[in-house]
């Protein structure tokens, strides 16, 4: 790969880093790559199609068109170009883009392509510290699906499966889930916490010929629980890369400055996946803590905020839909504020756009744009497939829930989602709907 200067800009390949007169300029990954693919066809058209062969795969379920649009506005927005007056990308109406400067490429080296997609499985972290809620290995699985997830989605993806009874699995239980999710790779691992330490193992097994790929110990301190996941999720993106993705990066996650608030924010989480009215008011509680810890945690607004839209639907019934629809916007607003890259505000504002405001063009462009940053986001997966069904798309709809269940094809309430839609029931039991409305088409 090289780095590629054009202008006062230049893009690192490898990295995807953007900088302006050698400064960072700040760019989320999925853009990135984007840019980087216009610029390795710099001055040829290049159509929306080959774009989202190149950047979100052949066989992506989801719409992806409001994601290109976004990411084509965060890169005109970095590089201070204008769609009327462009310096760098020129729109070629109904057609695609061209870059248009010249460019200069340095430290050019051959990279082989991948044969094929990778298909790599996350069993869910085992937690050895004999609690009884194991919200923090439930965090740390879920952000090690979310950031493996953004290191190529062209070419590696990722699935998560049910935990082995007793943490053990038979030769012949993981032949079976190798057959049946046509799988590569397996990540495994798990987490011991005692007083102040903290010690995480992880395994990557190559299901191919049985052998042990890469393994990792990790003991810290609990204070460093922050940098534990993306060190773990670095180790497995390099081993990838030296057998099979030369190429690939990681995104990483913004966390918040304070160990404790993450922790807190992981609890909440933990809680607000439960659903029930009293799971969602211990989820605020630990939100309510994450912030008083850390106020500029964007994290903990995103999660009052879906916390306040659950609390005015059917599903928990707790306040008067306007009154839950401020207060959900109230946090939502200050969420983005802090991060608007965060998947999970832009889901959540995907919801409340559909189910409160009718707005159906804001909820499409809020759930893609959420897909678009983490193409892992089940949440997202599966209220966009509301979105759809009610608009009568009801192909598009099942594609998403195919897509949800690509990613955690043992999941209960994935399954059932597809399965009421597969019987022509196109509304899923268990909408969180508001009680004063009904979502009719437009």
């Amino acid at each position: 790969m090289s780095v590629v200067r054009f202008g006062e800009f230049e893009l690192d390949e490898q990295t995807l880093e953007l900088r302006k007169n050698g400064a960072l300029t700040r760019m989320q990954q999925q853009p990135a790559r984007v840019l980087a693919f216009l610029l390795n066809h710099r001055g040829s058209l290049v159509t929306r199609e080959q774009i989202r062969l190149a950047i979100w795969g052949e066989d992506i379920f989801v719409d992806f068109e409001q994601g290109l649009n976004f990411c084509i506005r965060q890169i005109r927005l970095a590089l201070n170009d204008q769609a009327e007056r462009p310096l760098y990308i020129e729109t070629l109406p109904r057609l695609g883009y061209r870059f248009i400067p010249q460019i200069e490429k340095s430290g050019d080296r051959e990279v082989a392509p991948a044969e094929k997609r990778i298909r790599i499985a996350v069993v869910p972290i085992e937690d050895l510290s004999g609690q009884s809620e194991t919200y923090f290995a439930a965090g740390l699985t879920e952000d090690m699906i979310s950031a493996l997830s953004r290191i190529d989605p062209s070419r590696l993806r990722v699935t998560a499966v049910p935990k082995f009874e007793g943490g053990h699995a038979s030769a012949e239980h993981i032949d079976r889930l190798q057959r049946q999710l046509n799988l590569d790779y397996l990540l495994r691992g798990s987490v011991r916490r005692s007083a102040d330490k903290l010690r995480i193992t992880a395994q990557l097994h190559d299901l191919r010929d049985r052998s042990v790929l890469w393994s990792g110990t990790y003991d810290r301190q609990s204070g460093d629980l922050l940098a534990v996941q993306e060190e773990v999720t670095q180790c497995v993106s390099q081993c990838l890369a030296l057998e099979l993705l030369p190429s690939a990066t990681v995104g990483s996650r913004r966390y918040s400055r304070s160990s404790a608030a993450y922790d807190a924010y992981l609890k909440g989480r933990f809680f607000w996946h439960k659903m029930t009215k009293e799971a969602i008011q211990r989820s605020m509680a630990y939100f309510h803590e994450a912030l008083s810890l850390d106020p500029g945690f964007a994290p903990a607004y995103a999660g009052l905020a879906d916390c306040y839209a659950q609390l005015g639907s059917i599903r928990v019934g707790q306040m008067k839909p306007l009154e839950a629809l401020s207060k959900a916007r109230s946090h939502l607003q200050r969420a983005l504020e802090q991060d608007e890259t965060l998947a999970e505000a832009h889901c959540t504002l995907g919801l409340i756009k559909s189910w409160y405001d009718l707005d159906w063009k804001g909820a499409e462009h809020e759930f893609q744009v959420a897909l678009g940053l983490d193409a892992s986001q089940i949440t997202a997966l599966l209220w966009q497939s509301l979105y759809l069904s009610v608009m009568g798309r009801h192909q598009e709809a099942l594609g998403s829930l195919q897509r949800a269940r690509e990613i955690e094809p043992l999941s209960c309430s994935v399954n059932l989602y597809l399965d009421e839609k597969k019987r022509g029931r196109h509304e899923p039991l268990e909408v969180a709907v508001p009680t004063c409305w009904q979502p009719t088409q437009a």
